[in-house]
């Protein structure tokens, strides 16, 4: 279509290709800082620029492979199993994370004790069911749809995929930081885990001082009586 263009269609032509150009750096600009920050964190040492060049060659390296004559199965079965599946997976345990572990009623506390706001019922809603069952929802509806016909071997590299993306990294990771608590039996040590740490607040030492007078006022109001289905119901509507 733009080489039938009546004016200057090869300017029109090299135009089009560099906007294709254009946005393929500016989402890899996203990834590239996501996985950088988070090496910068958790080794500050480590210079920028070689930071960015190993994270440049690891992409480009893994990239090769959909350059290959089945290039184009390998990247349906990745963004399928390692992205559409993972990232689901990924945010369905956050939402339970955010909205059930840590909990509504918290969240509305901390919204509170910011900006001095009730949060209304209608977030609490949105926040503690209707956002988890919407994801859950398209979740199921991934899992039954009809995937491309492609031969076992990508099927089973898929789930692998995803087996170490999601379970892998969940289980792994769940058990470090379990195992880092100074609590002798392993309920206990889940627990531990599964609350917010010490320094969790604001920075400022005043803030922080009141913010935590506040939240232990929030936790001995707090009813934890009943099964863990009434505690969760809770923090959520109370």
């Amino acid at each position: 279509a733009i080489a039938k263009m009546d004016f200057a269609p090869n300017f029109f032509a090299v135009m089009f290709f560099l906007m294709f150009i254009l946005l393929g750096l500016g989402s890899n600009m996203g990834i590239v800082q996501t996985i950088l920050t988070s090496i910068r964190d958790r080794y500050p040492q480590v210079q920028t620029w070689k930071a960015v060049l190993a994270i440049a060659i690891a992409g480009f390296s893994c990239g090769l492979v959909y350059l290959t004559p089945a290039g184009l199965h390998v990247l349906g079965v990745v963004e399928y199993y390692g992205v559409t599946f993972a990232s689901l997976t990924l945010v369905i345990l956050e939402a339970v994370t955010f909205c059930w572990i840590y909990g509504v009623n918290r969240i509305c506390q901390d919204i509170k004790f910011m900006l001095n706001i009730e949060t209304g019922l209608f977030w609490r809603v949105c926040w503690g069911l209707l956002t988890p069952a919407i994801i859950i929802a398209v979740f199921m509806l991934q899992i039954f749809k009809d995937a491309d016909e492609v031969p076992v071997g990508y099927t089973v590299f898929g789930w692998c995929l995803y087996g170490f993306t999601v379970v892998l990294q969940m289980i792994g990771w769940g058990a470090y930081a379990t195992s880092k608590q100074p609590e002798k039996q392993l309920l206990d040590k889940v627990r531990s885990a599964s609350r917010p740490t010490e320094d969790w607040g604001p920075e400022s030492t005043a803030f922080k001082r009141d913010y935590d007078a506040a939240m232990q006022r929030y936790g001995e109001s707090f009813n934890k009586s009943g099964n863990i289905v009434r505690r969760t119901i809770r923090r959520i509507f109370k």
